[in-house]
């Protein structure tokens, strides 16, 4: 208690003593203040001068340093924190200043903010006559604790261990971070509480049970129906209808601690407590609720293992080429068709690199989903995924289709390098065999970004808990935080940090190199907008082919540009394709119309390459050459979700959130507006239960 007392008194400080740090106290508000304006909003000098002239009078006039040391300790901390936490720092402050200046810009920003915000609550403080009441500590650390337990530990430990599959930390990278702040958050707040009179407490005490209610509300009830962030685009001009009832509900519920006061005053005939007791209920039955959740999941999530010795595709032969024959596949995630075709109306000379090439226009995907089209591509899977992805990544690998075709390469004297992410579980010993840049991972190999990662698991906080109409302004990003996760010596996947490091090179060794580069492309994650991630794009297959010209290999080189599948959840959303067969020239680009498919991808390297024997059409198929533009070819194309009729899917066979765990086919002929039709107007054909898959 008498620690409590220390914190939320004032320090005792002499009259004589307050008139000597006035004048220090003000002259630094007022050098912060300029060094503020001049040098971080940059502002013209003379306007710096008269904003740090008014300040310098409003500080004589209302004695503003003076209120400021009139504050308890806890007012100091609390808008300490609430400055460096909540202060944004300038985008250019890296570009533009040295390390000295970047130190003292931070202080000055830290220091102008914070002076004001004890000014601040020095007023609030007056205004409630200098109260303070440590006796309200215990139930104040409880609504607070329960509030900050649900906001900073609940949330990212409850997202953790559902999410534990696809993550490439552990629990003890972010939790004891994030554990200490609910308690310092919690401790510091209801200090805060018993600083003020009984009244001022009250209302706090109402706010955070209001927001404690809202914050659980939004992310148990209202967050089911969005759509799969890093799957989806969310068409929020469609939810205008559904944000006002989202926050209309969640004012009522904000409302409902401070209507008690009143109910329990009219029931009790009792003047009401600082901290009522509904809150102190409230607070007690969520924080429970959710401890109890943790239990749970703890005991029942089946945690993954590590990545410790695992095996990763290793980074090292990323940008090596071979001094003889090369097969080079470029995969831009998620790269529409309607994406390329629209640059290249608008900039057709930056596609003058491609005049080699034959771009197919009526190319389909198999499965949308990296996860599943890449493994499928690159082994000529034959069949379904109709079990745990990891089960079916194991029947492809074992496969006669996929066990010649890696084999033929590796008799042929071909160096298998495969660069990207696009195992399920990223591990990649189901390749073990097929890829020559396999390697396990080693405990010091895993470098984690932990400012990063917190950073990102905070961002994935604030979209769980915001109402629906501010969600669209704070973007999760990449929803697990995998990106703070890097490998020593691993792939480069991100576009601009692969166009930025792409100097291609020849190795010294004389075999052949069959070379896949899967990058981040279009895909909503990863760095830059959606139009920087094209243009990198175009640059990266412009400067990688210029390099291979440079080199001497390109001549000879099989080359294709594409895709994993197209923009995610849209009927017509087809991917890319462009080849080049060694020795193949035109003075622009060719067209084809061939209705052709993901699934001939083997059977167009081996043709390519010259590796083709007896047999193979029945177990490859056919060269995307050789498929006439006129065949009325049959193809079937897996979606994450049905487009239309799905009241009539039943209901036993749909996913949690949206259709986690199914795949839903679609079997058409002709071009990708016909297969739009079918998938807008029809059921699906086939529907897959794939367990574990999102």
């Amino acid at each position: 208690m008498k620690i409590i007392r220390l914190l939320i008194n004032p320090v005792p400080i002499s009259d004589q003593m307050q008139k000597l740090l006035h004048i220090p106290c003000t002259l630094l508000f007022l050098f912060s203040a300029y060094y503020y304006f001049y040098h971080i909003l940059c502002v013209p000098l003379w306007a710096a001068a008269a904003a740090v002239a008014v300040l310098g009078a409003a500080a004589a006039k209302l004695r503003s340093c003076a209120v400021i040391l009139r504050n308890p300790p806890v007012a100091h901390i609390v808008s300490l924190l609430a400055v460096v936490l909540l202060l944004p720092k300038p985008s250019y402050f890296n570009e533009i200043l040295n390390d000295l200046q970047i130190i003292t810009a931070g202080l000055s920003s830290i220091l102008f903010y914070t002076f004001l915000a004890d000014y601040c609550f020095g007023l609030l403080k007056k205004r409630n006559n200098g109260e303070s009441h440590p006796e309200l500590f215990g139930k104040s650390l409880l609504i607070c604790f329960s509030f900050f337990f649900t906001v900073l530990f609940f949330l990212t430990s409850e997202s953790f261990l559902s999410n534990r599959d696809q993550l490439h930390y552990s629990f003890q990278d972010f939790a004891p971070q994030f554990a200490f702040w609910t308690v310092s958050f919690s401790v510091i707040s209801a200090l805060l509480f018993c600083s003020f009179s009984r009244t001022f407490a009250r209302i706090l005490s109402c706010i955070f049970t209001g927001l404690l209610l809202c914050v659980y509300c939004q992310y148990m009830f209202m967050n089911q129906d969005l759509p799969i962030i890093g799957v989806e685009d969310i068409d929020w001009a469609s939810l205008k209808t559904a944000c006002a009832v989202n926050f209309i509900v969640l004012l009522l519920i904000f409302a409902v601690p401070f209507a008690a006061v009143p109910l329990a005053r009219t029931l009790r005939k009792t003047e009401p407590t600082p901290i009522p007791k509904f809150n102190c209920i409230i607070s007690g039955v969520l924080l429970g609720t959710q401890a109890v959740t943790l239990i749970i999941l703890f005991a029942s999530t089946p945690f993954s293992p590590s990545l410790i010795n695992m095996q990763s595709l290793s980074g090292t032969e990323q940008f090596t080429l071979s001094q003889k024959r090369n097969a080079v596949t470029l995969i831009l995630d998620a790269m529409d068709q309607k994406f390329f075709e629209a640059k290249y109306e608008e900039q057709p000379a930056d596609f003058q690199c491609l005049k080699d090439f034959t771009c197919y226009t009526n190319t389909a995907m198999v499965y949308d989903s990296t996860y599943l089209s890449i493994p499928a591509m690159l082994t000529c899977a034959q069949a379904y995924p109709e079990s745990a992805v990891q089960n079916w990544y194991k029947q492809i690998c074992t496969d006669k289709p996929a066990q010649e075709f890696f084999s033929r390469l590796h008799d042929n004297q071909y160096i298998v390098n495969a660069f990207g992410d696009f195992s399920y579980d990223y591990d990649y010993s189901y390749f073990s065999g097929f890829f020559d840049n396999l390697s396990p991972i080693r405990k010091e190999d895993v470098q984690i970004d932990k400012s990063l990662l917190n950073e990102m698991i905070l961002k994935m906080v604030k979209y769980r808990a915001l109402p629906l109409a501010l969600k669209r302004y704070f973007p999760p990003g990449d929803m697990f935080g995998n990106e703070a996760v890097r490998l020593k010596n691993g792939c480069i996947f991100d576009n601009k940090e692969f166009l930025d490091q792409a100097l291609l090179s020849t190795a010294e060794s004389s075999k052949n190199y069959f070379i896949v580069q899967h990058l981040n492309g279009a895909h909503q994650h990863g760095s830059g907008t959606f139009e920087e991630k094209l243009q990198w794009c175009i640059e990266i297959m412009n400067q990688y082919i210029a390099q291979m010209q440079e080199a001497g290999v390109y001549d000879d080189a099989l080359i294709i540009i594409t895709a994993d599948h197209g923009e995610h959840a849209q009927p017509d959303n087809m991917p890319i394709l462009y080849l080049k067969r060694p020795h193949e020239t035109h003075d622009a680009i060719q067209f084809s119309s061939a209705p052709i498919s993901l699934s001939d991808y083997t059977a167009t390297v081996l043709d390519s390459l010259g590796l083709t024997q007896s047999g193979d059409t029945e177990m490859f198929g056919t060269p995307v050459y050789h498929i006439p533009e006129s065949e009325p070819r049959e193809r079937t194309v897996f979606q994450r979700k049905p487009f239309s009729n799905e009241d009539s899917i039943p209901r036993n066979v749909k996913g949690y959130h949206q259709f986690y765990g199914m795949l839903f086919g679609y079997t058409y002929t002709g071009t990708k507006q016909d297969l739009a039709a079918h998938e807008m107007n029809d059921m699906p054909d086939i529907i897959l239960e794939t367990p574990g898959f999102r």
